[in-house]
């Protein structure tokens, strides 16, 4: 069965007459729940009205478009399956490195097919091109499944009459002479691809080179564009050992949207000289200028550096490891503390607020046997400092225990963000 998200989407596209296909109709149809992402190819002239009819369904559109042309990816969280959908919406279809122009379209809409009565997919035919360009130009390496999918579809197109009459029509006589050398072996045979590369590399075209550049250029306006836009920040409080890095890269792994981090620890610096600044002087007039220099020009530095990962949020989501806070009340009784306290409120007025904090916290006794750095005295006082962290930020918040099972503890954290963004 299709997750309702994906059938409110073909539903809604089948009464407004979109003309789209769903490009991997060579899986099986329940692998639409929880594959990566799903290629919808929209007809260039329905392409406006699709994307607003998602917009009124609740998904969202990648801020910084992909590297290739004719692609847009669209997201959305689903609280029921607790999972993110992706859509890679295109509007131009390349094949054998051309651009197919209206006619072909047209004859592919024509010759499509409707599954499950439900969603409209390329027929045997025009699939086995498709993924044959697929597996010969797209991916660096041929995957296994790609493979799997082609066996597959091989007999069905051998059932068509005149397949091959039908390939050359829609698209030429190239893709007809590849076809006709194809067989039973060779779809497993790497060669066979390497050759198929090798005849259609030259078809090189102005058009494709126009398109490159002019993809290039729009990549670099809207990373421009991303240091003027706002961005939702997810911030990870905890004290060492709290796993905070395991978490945040299971995150990135979980989804391509949450993979732009902003690094705020001691190092990493925006502007190299403050790693100078803050190594330890002899000479006690050096360490003093020092010391209000390097805190007078840090929450630039922080700014620095959420700038530079800011234009990587191609998402709109930005991850942070951790996050600027008050020293204990008595740091604060002499001038450095004083001063280190204006330095943080400058930080918080370059800074943007989390959009969402976890504070990794637990029974601090079983943290503290991962690692064992330091003072233990040192250890509690800051694992308490990340939990007053709460009274702080004015954002959605939670607590998350960490000496539970890692299941657990991203479970937690899953669940968290669903209830905050999900439908």
């Amino acid at each position: 069965m299709l997750n309702q998200n994906l059938k409110n989407i073909f539903s809604i596209f089948n009464q407004n007459q979109i003309n789209y296909l769903v490009l991997r109709n060579y899986f099986p149809i329940e692998e639409l729940n929880h594959s990566a992402d799903i290629d919808l190819f929209i007809m260039p002239k329905d392409f406006y009205q699709a994307r607003k009819l998602l917009k009124k369904l609740g998904w969202q559109k990648r801020l910084i478009p992909r590297n290739d042309f004719g692609h847009e990816e669209w997201f959305k969280f689903d609280k029921m399956e607790n999972k993110i959908f992706h859509l890679d919406l295109q509007n131009y279809l390349k094949v054998f490195s051309q651009y197919l122009r209206k006619k072909q379209l047209a004859m592919i809409f024509y010759s499509a097919i409707k599954l499950d009565n439900t969603f409209f997919v390329p027929s045997s035919t025009v699939a086995l091109i498709l993924l044959l360009s697929r597996v010969t130009f797209e991916k660096e390496k041929i995957e296994p499944k790609n493979l799997i999918s082609l066996k597959n579809l091989w007999p069905q197109v051998k059932l068509v009459k005149n397949y091959q009459n039908e390939i050359k029509e829609i698209f030429g006589e190239q893709a007809s002479l590849a076809v006709s050398k194809l067989n039973d072996s060779k779809i497993i045979d790497y060669n066979f691809y390497q050759n198929l590369k090798i005849n259609f590399s030259n078809n090189f075209k102005f058009k494709e080179f126009f398109l490159g550049y002019y993809q290039k250029m729009k990549l670099i306006f809207y990373k421009i564009l991303m240091i003027f836009r706002p961005i939702k920040l997810i911030v990870f409080l905890g004290v060492d050992g709290s796993g905070k890095s395991t978490l945040i890269s299971y995150l990135a792994e979980f989804s391509p949207i949450f993979r732009a981090k902003l690094y705020l620890g001691w190092n990493n610096y925006f502007f190299p000289f403050l790693e100078k600044l803050d190594k330890p002087k002899k000479n006690k007039l050096a360490a003093k200028i020092s010391f209000f220099l390097f805190h007078l020009i840090l929450p630039f530095d922080y700014f620095g550096r959420y700038l530079k990962a800011k234009i990587t949020a191609k998402y709109g989501f930005l991850v942070a490891d951790r996050y600027p806070l008050p020293k204990r009340e008595s740091d604060q009784n002499n001038l450095s503390g004083r001063f280190r306290a204006f330095s943080l409120l400058l930080t918080y007025l370059l800074l943007p607020g989390p959009n969402i904090l976890f504070i990794l916290g637990g029974d601090p006794n079983l943290i503290w046997q991962r690692k064992k750095e330091g003072s233990y005295d040192k250890f509690l006082a800051e694992y308490q400092r990340c939990l007053e962290a709460a009274k702080i930020f004015s954002c959605e918040k939670t607590i998350i225990d960490t000496t539970k099972t890692f299941d657990q503890t991203f479970n937690q954290i899953n669940s968290f963000l669903f209830s905050v963004f999900g439908i």
